[in-house]
């Protein structure tokens, strides 16, 4: 669980708002890894961001007691080689969190913007059979 990490690397971060959520957890190092180079100003001495790809981690192995990957997998064209990547990173006995939108969440945000599902924002619903696939 995260409060026992002491290295977590969030992809996908965009400013770290996920990250800054578990500053509580003092002593904790966080990363995070967003295409955006923008935002890689919002970073401080806990919360290291960097610009990449989650398709090519640019992490030694076991480098991480946490993965996590919120909202993401909806934003990226291709992440085909992402679990092998983390896999890769991870510590033995690290744990991963992914998580993506509910489709019926994505369904009605589509309906109300026509910019929702476009390459800005998200790319593609993710189905529960895409998650158990990965």
């Amino acid at each position: 669980m995260v409060d026992r990490t002491t290295k977590l690397l969030e992809i996908g971060c965009g400013r770290g708002a996920g990250l800054d959520e578990r500053m509580h957890l003092n002593g904790k190092t966080y990363f995070g890894l967003d295409l955006r180079l923008e935002f890689l100003d919002w970073g401080g001495p806990r919360k290291i961001l960097l610009a990449g790809d989650g398709n090519q981690l640019p992490f030694r192995e076991n480098s991480f007691d946490e993965v996590v990957c919120s909202h993401t997998l909806e934003h990226m064209v291709d992440y085909g080689n992402l679990i092998p990547e983390i896999s890769k990173v991870l510590k033995v006995n690290g744990s991963v969190e992914i998580d993506v939108p509910h489709p019926d969440y994505e369904r009605i945000m589509g309906s109300l913007s026509p910019d929702y599902h476009s390459p800005k924002m998200h790319l593609r619903i993710i189905q529960q059979q895409e998650l158990v696939k990965l």
